[in-house]
């Protein structure tokens, strides 16, 4: 088994969390990536520091528009006034919204718009570090895809190689 790793996942840490009208802890929190860490060094497992992720890796997944979200959206958030640590929803758009052609063919141009157009619900803030850590784990992804993409390549040319009887000429 492989495991991929970059430190740089450990500051992605939101503090704020609601579940059934309450605000809890977070927890997608450090601790939990250091309990993984902790159980993948138990199996003898060493995690592997991915290759930098590119702009094209990203964009394989995601739309560009939403990758300049993740990236700048903190930035603008913070130079608001009376802004918390974290962008937070407080607006999504609505079935009636969208059928009234709320929408169509774009996202919000405000930033509180755009907050909840991007974010599912209000589980899932976003901090000043969210963009390098989710970068740094989408190099993760994209590594492991990219190193078995090559072994199955390797696994079928050595196949197609011995299945070549040419090889004995």
């Amino acid at each position: 088994m492989r495991a991929f790793w970059d430190p740089v996942q450990l500051a992605h840490a939101p503090q704020f969390f609601l579940q059934r009208g309450q605000v809890r802890l977070n927890l997608e929190c450090p601790s939990r990536a250091l309990a993984l860490l902790d159980g993948l060094a138990s199996l003898r497992i060493v995690p592997q520091r991915p290759a930098t992720a590119t702009a094209e890796s990203l964009l394989v997944v995601h739309d560009a528009t939403y990758l300049a979200f993740l990236q700048d959206a903190p930035a603008a958030w913070a130079a608001l006034d009376d802004a918390g640590p974290e962008l937070i929803p407080s607006i999504h758009p609505s079935p009636e919204m969208l059928a009234q052609g709320g929408m169509v063919g774009g996202t919000p141009d405000g930033l509180v718009g755009q907050i909840g157009w991007f974010t599912a619900d209000l589980a899932c803030p976003i901090t000043a570090a969210t963009w390098s850590a989710a970068v740094a784990s989408a190099a993760c992804a994209a590594d492991e895809t990219a190193r078995a993409e090559y072994r199955q390549r390797a696994e079928t040319e050595s196949k197609s190689v011995a299945a070549d009887d040419r090889h004995h000429a």
